[in-house]
């Protein structure tokens, strides 16, 4: 019989990618000495594991440019769930969907940002995109009284310091200078060098609104994701209802994600986790494997409650996300406008906030 130490590395590296990170690092490694060194020693190992956590999006130089130890220590921040998450600094740059009326108060740039007393408000329509990135401009002033809890090393706290005092933007300015009907909006931001881990998400209906938003798609990349030239987007991303999205399922699912867990009824036959139906929420997460485009699917959601006002939800061991870039899809809205006395003649659609929920690691070092 062949003994595993024996085998090529390659062959133990492709046999150990079998394995989760419980079997590899609790159950392998404690087979013997040989094995023990194999897997606490090889920074390969980490990666792969890592990659299984995060959707199998790393790049080689990931790797090349880390450790061993920094690899390790990456994945069991990764993969352990008693570590609080953190607000991920997402920073909205460019919106199709306007700001109502031009108002400065409900511009599209902190959706990414938890804080209840704010409106984000589009002009009249539905089915608008959203695209954030990783960015400094996501942090204000005040965030430098706490720098020591920043996810910023040294030079991060010394360049969002001279960000905030060199960044000239002045939202007020900006939409004055917008004609009262231009939906399309897109400003300048400072990438950060990091790249997010997605380990769940809060969304906020909070506020007296007449058009709450009730139905999200969301997708990341490690790119800029173009939606008209994206076929996952353009196949599954204007979907607003659990019956146009069962229709495409039953006509095309080798084609589109595949599906890691959802509440709803019709979606069960194609999902790997069915939870119990939910009178308040839609859900449906998709796997982290999706390959088809640089967008990747992460969840669609959908509100049945017009009166629920707060989603949360965490993500899945192995199914989190990485990337650099979101795509939101605002696609539809809750019509409050009778209940909230509002004599609109047509309806936009509102949000208070997006909070994403993870951990940041640097891009490259």
């Amino acid at each position: 019989m062949v003994n595993f130490t024996s085998l090529p590395s390659n062959v133990q590296l492709q046999t150990i990618s079998y394995l989760d990170v419980r079997s590899t690092y609790l159950g392998l490694s404690n087979v013997c000495k040989s094995l023990n060194e194999l897997v606490a020693n090889n920074k390969l190992v980490a990666f792969i594991m890592l990659n299984q956590l995060i959707d199998n999006g790393l790049p080689q130089d990931f790797i090349n440019a880390r450790t061993t130890q920094e690899m390790i220590e990456i994945l069991k921040s990764t993969y352990n769930s008693l570590l609080p998450d953190i607000e991920l600094p997402f920073y909205a740059f460019k919106s199709d969907g306007g700001v109502d009326e031009n108002e400065p108060r409900h511009f599209f740039g902190p959706l990414f940002r938890a804080k209840e007393v704010q409106s984000i408000c589009t002009k009249i329509g539905e089915n608008f995109n959203v695209h954030a990135a990783l960015a400094y401009n996501y942090y204000i002033p005040e965030d430098l009284e706490m720098r020591a809890e920043l996810p910023l090393d040294d030079e991060e706290i010394v360049n969002l310091e001279e960000h905030l005092l060199s960044d000239k933007f002045n939202v007020i300015n900006y939409l004055e200078q917008q004609p009262i009907d231009n939906y399309n909006l897109e400003v300048n931001y400072t990438a950060l060098n990091k790249l997010a881990i997605v380990k769940g998400l809060r969304i906020s209906r909070a506020g007296k609104f007449s058009c709450p938003v009730r139905t999200l798609m969301f997708y990341i990349s490690n790119e800029k994701i173009e939606e008209e030239d994206d076929e996952m987007v353009k196949l599954i991303g204007n979907l607003s209802s659990t019956l146009e999205m069962r229709a495409l399922y039953i006509k095309h699912s080798a084609s589109l994600p595949q599906i890691y867990m959802t509440n709803v009824e019709k979606m069960k036959p194609w999902a790997e986790i069915c939870e119990k139906n939910d009178p308040l929420m839609n859900i449906i997460i998709f796997k982290n494997s999706q390959r088809a485009s640089k967008a990747k699917p992460m969840a669609w959601i959908q509100f049945n409650n017009s009166n629920k006002k707060l989603f949360h939800i965490k993500l899945q061991k192995p199914n989190f996300f990485s990337g650099k870039f979101l795509l939101t899809k605002l696609l539809d809205c809750d019509d409050l406008t009778i209940q909230e006395e509002d004599e609109i003649e047509e309806t936009n659609i509102d949000i208070s906030y997006i909070s994403f929920r993870g951990q940041l690691i640097n891009d490259s070092l």
